[in-house]
């Protein structure tokens, strides 16, 4: 039998590891902490997603407009991308199931979303100013 990894920070969990409790299941921790946290992301992720998914859909709908009126509308595309991006940075909630966290812990995924995040608003800010210069 395979040894059960922490769902939140991806350590080896005790032979009783701490449970988290989600809404439809439960996950192994590792620690009282890591069970508070994986807790406190589990209740975020069920509080923030529609946000989330909002900032992403307004995203996607500005760069539909860009591609609908032409070039000299990429304002719309390239603020769009910053849209999207600070939505992964605030709300680093992936839209996968919760079984991805036995491929990949949580902090891992925080880190993640925040890191393309910051890639799609630093690369979109960049473009939005060269329209610009």
């Amino acid at each position: 039998m395979s040894e059960k990894k922490c769902v939140y920070c991806g350590k080896s969990c005790p032979k009783e590891p701490f449970k988290a409790e989600g809404y439809t299941r439960n996950f192994a921790v590792c620690t009282a902490d890591c069970k508070e946290q994986t807790e406190n992301y589990l209740k975020n992720d069920k509080k923030f997603k529609l946000p989330m998914y909002l900032m992403i859909f307004l995203g996607g709908i500005a760069f539909m407009i860009s591609a609908f009126l032409g070039d000299q509308t990429m304002i719309y595309a390239y603020s769009g991308q910053i849209l999207a991006g600070i939505a992964f940075i605030i709300f680093p909630y992936p839209v996968s199931s919760f079984e991805a966290f036995f491929r990949m812990p949580i902090k891992q995924v925080t880190m993640l979303s925040r890191l393309i995040g910051i890639f799609l608003t630093v690369f979109g800010v960049y473009l939005l100013y060269s329209i610009f210069i």
